[in-house]
């Protein structure tokens, strides 16, 4: 008896899985993308295709569509309203990848669609935030090779690329909301464009898309844009980046450098004119090209100052948008908030005093090191 009525305390207290629904009976969101035009929300989503996915685990496959979705409204709640009228199966947002910010969203409308976002969906902090100035349909209908699902494009893994080409580091959902509360923070948002010819399937290019570049946000503000060219020094340096390739090119001469893992500090320093601050920067780095006769030492310097100037620029760029690219102000604001203090009442630009890069260690892909030693000699 007593068995008999544990069994049925057993039977009362256990879960069951009654709500419980088979994956293919759910539309499961893994890219979105927000646009704002005309006065309009314009929300886009793309599903993932479970037949792709089972395909891709056992090898190659047949092409298998997209499926995207797209509705209008004055606000995102109108916009999503649209999406559910036809849909035809339930949305979840919980293994969303990434979100895709237009230029004009990061304008006008940041605030207003980063709250509605993460208060009316469940959407992970961990999605990927992007931007663009290109039409979301076409991004989120690009293509990955062998016909993999979209969850396996460099959009929904960032990181996956860094080992071998780095570019502007990838920045979270979480991310983003916590550094556009901090007025101090400058936010660099990847930037995504689309190549229609690189990537070819036989004599077919196919859409892809890449890194172009950042939006740049500070203190709850859209400063502007910039490219690759702008950003790399920055991209070379920062403590994100895993893998650059960097190019000397003069006249008689022609390098070719690897730089693995940089590190980057910001360094308080003593002067006769006072307080000053630089930015020091180590770099393990392989020399993998080189049409020189110069010495290893010689080489280095060169690259270490080819660098210093890209790094340069990159501030420079920056600052005519009013962007701290490598978080000078957050750093004096949270270490050194006299120093910060007293910077903002003079004036609004925070500058580095000195500039040094490091290459260390340096060491060339020709392990003979032949016409180094000679030289070096000599």
């Amino acid at each position: 008896m007593r068995k008999i009525v544990f069994t049925l305390c057993l039977c009362m207290i256990l879960c069951g899985c009654l709500e419980s629904k088979e994956i293919q009976s759910v539309s499961y969101a893994i890219s979105m993308g927000v646009d704002f035009k005309d006065e309009q929300y314009e929300l886009t989503l793309q599903f993932l295709d479970f037949s792709n996915v089972a395909k891709s685990e056992q090898g190659k496959g047949g092409e298998v569509p997209l499926w995207i979705a797209v509705g209008r409204g004055r606000s995102l709640d109108d916009a999503i309203r649209e999406i559910y009228r036809t849909i035809q199966l339930p949305v979840n947002y919980e293994h969303l990848y990434n979100i895709v910010l237009s230029e004009s969203v990061l304008e006008r409308k940041t605030s207003e669609t980063i709250d509605l976002l993460t208060e009316n969906f469940l959407i992970p902090y961990s999605a990927w935030i992007y931007s663009t100035t290109q039409s979301m349909e076409e991004i989120l209908a690009s293509k990955v090779i062998f016909n993999y699902p979209f969850l396996y494009s460099r959009l929904s893994q960032p990181k996956d690329m860094q080992g071998q080409l780095s570019s502007v580091p990838p920045l979270s959902l979480q991310e983003f909301m916590l550094e556009y509360e901090e007025p101090t923070k400058t936010i660099m948002t990847p930037s995504i464009n689309i190549d229609k010819s690189a990537i070819k399937e036989d004599l077919t290019g196919i859409p892809v898309p890449y890194f172009e570049g950042a939006h740049i946000v500070k203190d709850k503000k859209h400063l502007g844009y910039l490219s690759i060219t702008d950003l790399e020094g920055y991209i070379l340096t920062n403590n994100e980046s895993e893998r650059s390739l960097f190019d000397l090119k003069e006249e008689d001469m022609f390098l070719t450098v690897e730089l693995n893992n940089p590190k980057y500090k910001i360094k308080q320093t003593s002067s006769a004119d006072g307080t000053g601050f630089e930015l020091a920067v180590t770099i393990p780095a392989v020399l993998r090209e080189n049409s020189t006769e110069l010495s290893m030492d010689e080489v280095k310097r060169k690259v270490e100052t080819a660098i210093k100037a890209e790094i340069s620029h990159s501030i420079n760029k920056g600052r005519e948008l009013g962007a701290d690219i490598f978080q000078l102000e957050d750093y004096l604001y949270r270490r050194h908030h006299a120093d910060w203090r007293s910077i903002q009442e003079t004036s609004d630009t925070f500058e580095f005093e000195k500039i040094v890069v490091t290459l260390h260690p340096f060491n060339s892909i020709n392990k003979t090191d032949f016409k180094f030693k000679n030289k070096s000699k000599e």
